[in-house]
């Protein structure tokens, strides 16, 4: 028997003496291919009686005889055998030489010959468009912010589609586009657009290609067509659960169905060369997973962008802010590169709102925090901090730089006229710089905090760099940093749970049963380990005096807590919020919580002095450890404002002690000269 083989487009003739030959990859085999798309084991043909039997062997892609699949059959001869992208012709008998060779010349021959040439380069052109599909998902997926991930998703459609132009709309508003400018084109091309995207969002098909208006406009050479010869829209999608009501036999019963429906999100508009009917059925299936995978895309980057961003100012919040900074401040250690932080302030902000309404102050802030983003590079922080304070992370920017950007940007905004009322707005800036400056991202706040007060102090309309002495220069300017953030659902809780502590306030609770709520309720907004209470004797030293854990247990005695945090605090009147090695700070007292505590080794403290009126009277020391959280400034200030809160209720206690005792005293007095009086009487 003779076989004719085309393999990898190189032909050769080969004759088997043997009644039977296995064909595969298998060196075993008697003819062996070297073809991936052959199995080890793929076929054999036996000379039987009747002639000449072909039989698959379990082969991956199957044995093909003249275009058929087949498990077994008979040849004949100058029949077709396809094994994966192997072609082989079948010969028998003994013929000459010259006609083995005039095989390969034959039409039946060229034929299949084309036929395998066109099959494979469309079976490569789809691994192509599978891989770079594979790719786009992978690309597309990392990709959070909106305008990075369309103008993504419009690339990837030029490559997978061989479009050259389009946009995206979302929202019935183009967001992006690219290699063309909608306003710039012309009124009948605007039109025709427009009535394509209006066709789009009625109809109910994933995919609409379009011929161009007719009659299709010349070049000016007027030699060809204008290249853009179809217009494709492809609809963005997104499965939303919704619940639906039908009613079942008896009229007043009725269930809900709660399943998956696609929201419209938006749409694809890409301009091609190509003609309508030149799109295949699978280059419309491309087109539709290109569409699914965009939707989920774009769906992530909403909710990412909702999560993280001010719907006022369209800046970063101030939770993500806090993220942000974090991560900022470590690569600037491991790259040994300067990091700047820059805090600024509306002037006189009330002003606005009071005299204009609290419309117009919206404006005022939205229209300063888009001027200042205009300025700053793309790698640049931007949030919104609290209230009318803006917040800006300028990575590998040394102390010169900032100061730079600082005037800057005060310029820019008091230049330029905002909201409709045309006003004119100034700002004041504070500037503090790592490492010069600053080492954490709690000290760099502070300090930019300080500068900006300094500035303030100075009459604002200016920018001052942090300086030593600021350390004096007074409290935070964001009183409700901490209390309100960019997470609505931690402002409800944080400012329910402090009008609660008011509310604990004016009851007629005793004095420890009091502390324990006021405990308890410190524990369960700053969701710490415990919280240990501490006042000063009539020595001036500190001695426990309450603590409870979050299981609501009572602490008998303090232990596994830093003395040293202790009594910084206490002596400097200041705020403590650190990590702190604890196991060498024990007392051994034989308190009760060392079966919770006693394996402490790094934890989180923050410490607050308890002020009444100009006087510390105690400290609150909080801690968790490190494995459950660790306490960030925002908790700080938070534990500021709760404290407060301690404050009032140890001196409400000592206000009525101090009346208790004077009435005592009072009776005391008048027992005595009432037992006076009685021993004058005769």
């Amino acid at each position: 028997m003779i076989l004719v083989i085309n393999e990898g487009n190189h032909i050769r003739t080969e004759e088997f003496s043997q009644t039977t030959i296995t064909i595969g990859r298998d060196p075993s085999n008697i003819l062996r291919l070297s073809s991936k798309e052959v199995s080890r084991f793929h076929c054999q043909i036996q000379k039987v009686e009747d002639g000449y039997l072909i039989t698959d062997l379990n082969s991956r892609n199957g044995t093909l005889v003249n275009g058929a699949l087949v498990k077994g059959t008979y040849l004949q001869n100058g029949d077709s055998i396809q094994l994966g992208d192997v072609r082989l012709i079948f010969k028998f008998g003994s013929p000459a030489k010259n006609q083995l060779v005039g095989i390969a010349n034959t039409p039946q021959f060229k034929a299949i010959q084309q036929d395998h040439l066109e099959k494979l380069k469309l079976q490569a052109m789809e691994r192509d468009q599978l891989l770079k599909l594979q790719e786009f998902s992978i690309d597309i997926a990392s990709l959070l912010e909106m305008d990075k991930l369309l103008l993504a998703v419009l690339e990837s459609c030029f490559e997978l589609l061989e479009t050259d132009s389009g946009f995206v709309v979302l929202d019935q508003k183009i967001q992006a586009q690219l290699n063309m400018k909608f306003d710039e084109l012309s009124d009948s091309e605007k039109s025709f657009i427009q009535s394509s995207i209006q066709q789009a969002y009625q109809s109910k098909e994933e995919v609409l290609i379009l011929p161009p208006p007719s009659p299709l406009p010349k070049s000016p050479l007027d030699t060809a067509p204008l290249q853009h010869r179809c217009h494709i829209l492809i609809a963005l999608k997104s499965l939303a659960w919704k619940a639906a009501r039908r009613r079942k036999k008896s009229p007043d019963r009725r269930t809900t169905i709660i399943g998956p429906t696609a929201r419209f999100l938006g749409l694809l508009y890409l301009r091609s060369r190509q003609k309508a009917e030149d799109f295949t059925p699978k280059t419309r299936q491309l087109m539709e997973a290109i569409a699914s995978y965009a939707s989920i895309a774009i769906t992530n980057a909403r909710l990412h962008q909702m999560a993280t961003t001010d719907n006022l100012t369209q800046l970063y919040n101030r939770g993500y802010f806090e993220m942000l900074l974090a991560d900022e401040l470590k690569k600037a250690k491991h790259t040994r590169t300067e990091l700047a932080l820059i805090l600024t302030d509306i002037d006189h902000f009330k002003k606005f709102n009071d005299t204009y309404g609290h419309q117009i102050g919206d404006e005022v802030l939205r229209d300063v925090a888009q001027c200042i983003k205009s300025i700053l590079r793309i790698d640049d922080i931007c949030a919104r901090y609290g209230g009318e304070e803006l917040v800006f992370v300028l990575p590998k920017t040394n102390t010169e730089q900032a100061c730079a950007v600082a005037e800057k940007i005060r310029k820019a905004v008091e230049q330029q006229r905002h909201t409709s009322q045309n006003l004119q707005v100034t700002i004041s800036l504070g500037v503090a710089v790592y490492p010069e400056q600053a080492d954490s991202p709690a000290s760099l706040v502070k300090k930019a905090d300080q500068a900006l007060y300094r500035a303030k102090a100075d009459g604002r309309n200016c920018w001052r760099l942090w300086e030593e002495d600021f350390e004096k220069a007074g409290e935070r300017m964001d009183k409700l940093a901490g209390i309100l953030s960019g997470d609505q659902a931690k402002n409800y809780r944080n400012t329910q749970l402090l009008l609660e502590t008011i509310s604990l306030l004016n009851s007629n609770t005793e004095l420890d049963p009091l502390l324990e709520k006021l405990m308890d309720k410190i524990l369960e907004i700053t969701h710490a380990d415990r919280s240990i209470l501490f006042l000063a004797d009539k020595d001036g030293k500190l001695a426990f005096k309450k603590g409870r854990t979050n299981k609501g247990e009572n602490l008998s005695s303090a232990s596994h807590y830093s003395q040293s945090i202790l009594r910084k605090v206490f002596q400097t009147g200041k705020s403590l919020c650190l990590i702190d090695d604890v196991s060498g700070n024990v007392d051994q007292s034989g308190s009760n919580l060392s079966l919770s505590m006693g394996k402490f080794q790094l934890s989180s403290v923050m410490s607050v002095p308890i002020r009444v009126k100009d006087t510390i009277i105690g400290v609150l020391y909080v801690d968790s450890h490190l494995i459950h959280q660790e306490f960030t400034d925002s908790d700080l200030v938070l534990l500021e404002a709760l404290t407060g809160q301690v404050a009032i209720a140890l001196n409400q206690a000592r206000l009525v002690e101090e009346k208790l005792k004077e009435e005592q005293a009072k009776r005391k007095m008048l027992e005595k000269q009432l037992k006076q009086y009685q021993n004058q009487i005769p």
